[in-house]
């Protein structure tokens, strides 16, 4: 049952992470102008198409691609370490590979401004990101492989955190 719940949450974070890029276009197809002539257009007239207009394409609409690209993998690799019980970066990484990989083919498909290249390269760190973010509370780790919560508890008692109270009462 283990290894299906986190097959569902990887699953589930790449899924997301589409969702997101999908959402982020819409907004920026609803903000910015795009070319006409999509509309029944083959999957070989929109590359024309896009391919044509991408160097007069105002910055802002192209930004909009490289946001939904960062945004979607920082929501996908949290929604994959957030539900995850352990190992919440492993989990993450079939997001952020997955987006790596989707970014690099649009990128050789579409002649692309050359900062639109180097921009992508932000797409990893946003998935660790997302996964830091996204990691439960319970996986951070005090000073000597303690976790937080034992840490603190060990300040206020006064003991030295290994399970003896000697000295904790002032010696008496």
């Amino acid at each position: 049952m283990k290894m299906f719940k986190s097959t569902a949450v990887a699953c589930g974070g790449v899924l997301l992470a589409m969702l997101v890029v999908s959402l982020v276009r819409q907004l920026g197809h609803a903000l910015f102008e795009v070319p006409a002539g999509l509309e029944g257009a083959t999957l070989e007239e929109v590359a024309e198409i896009i391919a044509a207009w991408i160097p007069t394409a105002p910055f802002d609409a192209i930004a909009m691609v490289l946001l939904s690209w960062v945004s979607g993998t920082y929501f996908g690799s949290w929604f994959a370490s957030r539900f995850t019980d352990e190992l919440p970066y492993a989990h993450a990484a079939p997001t952020i590979c997955v987006m790596v990989l989707c970014a690099l083919l649009r990128l050789l498909s579409l002649p692309y401004p050359i900062w639109m290249n180097v921009g992508s390269v932000l797409i990893v760190p946003a998935g660790l990101y997302g996964a830091y973010h996204g990691r439960s509370r319970s996986d951070t780790t005090g000073p000597a492989g303690q976790s937080a919560s034992s840490a603190d508890s060990a300040v206020t008692d006064g003991s030295d955190g290994g399970g003896s109270n000697i000295g904790a009462d002032g010696g008496e």
